[in-house]
């Protein structure tokens, strides 16, 4: 109010009057179940494809990760994956949410990976947040390091795909001091789901993950086919549901095999297998898509590139099925060889640790696998290759714009 004569605020009388001013609720723009953002993907879903991350959602998923990462204002997370890939989202936000600060890594440092590995001793980069085997063709092609001091580097979150072998040999040798921790998530839900430390020697196979470091306010279910839980050790689909999902989990009375949805009640499949242990461990058994039958014998992929990985002359490994000619599953690995190439002695490092039946019907010799825009394998592109023979060009990891 402009209550004194030479013009200026006499606060005093407007004090007095504000016990009689009407009271006039304020709408918040947006309630805890309004749209944060929206996540578009290319495997199949409930939506179509689309995923809606509600503020609730990505409140709980940022207070988690601050939890399980210990992010603090001194920390500074380097992100190199895409800013519009789900769990890309809630390293962003849960790193600003904590004061730290958030190094995006531009178009040219990702193509150019040496730069972003220059990056961790010319800046004081503490957090390195990618996908596996996009930092995995970083570390293998990387000279020796020399840093003119100690690299403050602490942790390493890596998810999305399976940790290869030789990526954790690669990052204890050149960055002994630091922590690497697995992350899991789902295509059908654009979080990350649950983080475990990687031990002192390699990633372990099947991965066992404490309940404490499973997405909070989440119950993580085992199914069997018909939607039941699965006793004790006993493998099943592992599937998600509570409020710290990213999308409702509405009960479906029929559901789609890759629609997401459990069917007969509400959650969400998440697309790996898994089952508890009696410890009150939930042992993650890899990818459902990864289980192949041939005849009346289940192939596991996943487990197959985990040993083919170990392999002391392999670099990086993937493998993929195409259908035969007699309507059976043909086997198709793509190598990256340490030096010479010599699938002869693959198979007959394999056949001393696989059945038969395990053992890829074809080797392909490559200089690197083709990887996605979030930095993975692309899987599909090595499908439609081992099809039609001919391995397309990678796709080069970059930010895109949101």
């Amino acid at each position: 109010a402009l209550g004194a004569d030479d013009g200026a605020i006499d606060w005093i009388p407007a004090l007095h009057d504000v016990h009689r001013m009407p009271v006039t609720p304020v709408e918040p723009a947006h309630s805890p179940g309004s749209p944060a953002f929206v996540f578009f993907s290319r495997a199949p879903g409930a939506l179509g494809g689309m995923h809606v991350v509600s503020h609730a959602a990505m409140a709980n998923a940022v207070d988690w990760s601050i939890r399980q990462f210990q992010f603090t204002p001194e920390d500074r997370l380097l992100l190199s994956a895409p800013s519009t890939w789900g769990p890309s989202v809630q390293d962003l936000l849960s790193a600003l949410a904590s004061g730290a600060v958030v190094r995006l890594a531009t178009e040219g440092e990702v193509v150019d990976g040496g730069r972003l590995l220059r990056l961790i001793d010319q800046e004081p980069v503490t957090i390195w947040a990618s996908a596996p085997s996009y930092l995995a063709r970083l570390v293998r092609g990387a000279v020796a390091r020399k840093p003119s001091a100690p690299s403050r580097l602490r942790l390493f979150l890596l998810g999305g795909e399976p940790l290869p072998s030789q990526l954790i040999e690669g990052l204890r040798s050149q960055f002994p001091a630091a922590g690497v921790v697995e992350l899991g998530t789902s295509a059908h839900l654009p979080l990350w789901l649950n983080a475990s430390r990687v031990g002192e020697s390699a990633a372990s196979y099947p991965a066992a993950v404490s309940p404490t470091r499973l997405l909070q306010n989440t119950e993580f279910l085992v199914l069997d086919p018909e939607g039941q839980p699965c006793p004790i050790g006993v493998p099943g689909r592992l599937a998600v549901r509570g409020t710290g999902l990213p999308w409702p989990t509405q009960p479906a009375a029929s559901a789609e095999p890759d629609s997401g949805l459990v069917p007969g009640g509400g959650g969400c499949l998440t697309g790996d297998l898994a089952r508890w242990c009696p410890d009150g461990t939930l042992e993650l058994l890899g990818r459902a898509d990864a289980r192949v039958q041939r005849g009346s014998l289940m192939v596991d992929i996943d487990m197959l590139e985990a040993v083919f990985g170990a392999h002391p002359g392999v670099d990086e490994c993937a493998v993929v099925t195409c259908p035969d000619e007699g309507g059976g599953v043909r086997l198709v690995a793509y190598v990256v060889p340490k030096s010479v190439a010599d699938p002869a002695e693959w198979r007959q490092y394999l056949a001393i640790h696989l059945p038969a039946w395990m053992l890829p019907d074809e080797f392909h010799p490559v200089s690197e696998l083709p990887l996605d825009l979030e930095g993975r394998i692309d899987r599909v592109a090595l499908g439609e290759a081992a099809q039609s023979g001919i391995l397309p060009a990678s796709e080069e990891p970059r930010r895109k714009a949101a």
